[in-house]
């Protein structure tokens, strides 16, 4: 988005646009406050800060991946895990790529739309490439001091190729549809459904999907998804440590909720098989327990002496996060009804007028 607005700055001051897209910016960040005060939260805690950059070259397709129909199980890559999933561009984005082709060279007056469309043709190209082999990713780690780590998986550039090649196959489209593009763009949401189709059903039956939440969470076997100096081979524990004169009985765990019966006789600390995440609340009885990190970050409950009754366990998030979603919240509301606010005011106008 920066990027574009750099190469059309000179239009954004001459047409006065500065003031609608600072608006556009501050009423997207209201929107997602709610999502972003959890993720700033971690992030400057160093949750997936120091394990998040890799060598992006690693993940880079094989150029013929990008046009085959199906996982390209056949291909190598130098990441054999590419193979795995679909990573092809797609004929539906294809034949949208050719029409807006076949649209610009047979337009001999090239206009505004002609000219936008082949920048995202252009554009949808070079992010193609980007995902490749071909790109010099290596060199380009070192000129930015390895900041172009951070984006760990070239094919995630692919997203861009999608939004730009879906926009240049709607021009081309509208110029090969001729007096009814309406149809056309029906029958190329038919097309696209039947195309993606068996490769979306074939992504849902994934074995490692199917599993996901039944056992282990895989995610976690990845160092950037744990708070830092978790040992990421011993997430399988599933014991709850006890230290001090303690009993406890009736222990459920329930995803991130976990609810027991305990009688501390003296102080005592119990550590539990989740991962201690800033947002966990304990507390027995209504009385708030203090929790804290334990062994390989694990979460732990103090309890006092003469603590006694049923101990709750869950992830309350923070406070403050209320706040924002409260301000996300009112953004959604406010949006709605100056929308509304608009329809009823467009309505009054044309009665008017009407009279």
């Amino acid at each position: 988005a920066f990027l574009f607005c750099l190469i059309h700055v000179r239009r954004i001051v001459r047409e006065k646009r500065m003031i609608p897209l600072l608006k556009a910016v501050g009423l997207t960040a209201l929107l997602c406050a709610f999502q972003l005060a959890p993720l700033l939260t971690y992030s400057l805690q160093g949750i997936g800060a120091a394990e998040l950059a890799s060598d992006v070259s690693y993940s880079a397709l094989a150029p013929a991946q990008l046009f085959a129909l199906g996982s390209g199980n056949t291909l190598a890559p130098r990441n054999i895990h590419l193979t795995r999933f679909s990573t092809e561009i797609g004929l539906p984005l294809l034949a949208g790529a050719a029409l807006a082709l076949y649209g610009l060279t047979a337009q001999k007056d090239h206009g505004l739309k002609a000219y936008t469309a082949g920048l995202l043709l252009a554009g949808g190209v070079c992010f193609s490439i980007a995902a490749t082999e071909l790109f010099p990713w290596s060199y380009l780690s070192v000129l930015t001091g390895g900041l172009t780590d951070y984006i760990q998986f070239s094919w995630r550039l692919l997203m861009m190729t999608v939004v730009l090649l879906s926009l240049a196959g709607g021009y081309g489209l509208t110029r090969f549809a001729g007096s009814r593009p309406d149809a056309a763009a029906m029958l190329a949401l038919c097309v696209a459904a039947l195309c993606t189709m068996p490769t979306l059903s074939r992504e849902m039956r994934f074995d490692e999907y199917i599993a996901f939440g039944e056992g282990d969470n895989t995610a976690y076997t990845y160092r950037e998804y744990t708070i830092p100096g978790s040992d990421v081979e011993r997430t399988t524990e599933r014991t709850v440590l006890m230290d001090g004169a303690v009993r406890m009985e009736n222990y459920v765990k329930e995803g991130t909720t976990v609810t027991a019966s305990v009688v501390a006789e003296g102080d005592a600390t119990l550590t539990f098989p989740l991962f201690g995440f800033d947002g966990y609340a304990a507390e027995v009885e209504g009385r708030e327990m203090a929790v804290g990190l334990g062994e390989n970050n694990r979460l732990t409950v103090h309890l006092p002496a003469g603590t006694e009754g049923t101990l709750r366990i869950w992830f309350a998030g923070k406070g403050y996060w209320r706040f924002f979603d409260a301000v996300s919240l009112a953004a959604l509301a406010g949006l709605a009804g100056r929308r509304i606010w608009k329809m009823q005011k467009r309505r009054k106008r044309q009665v008017s007028a009407a009279h």
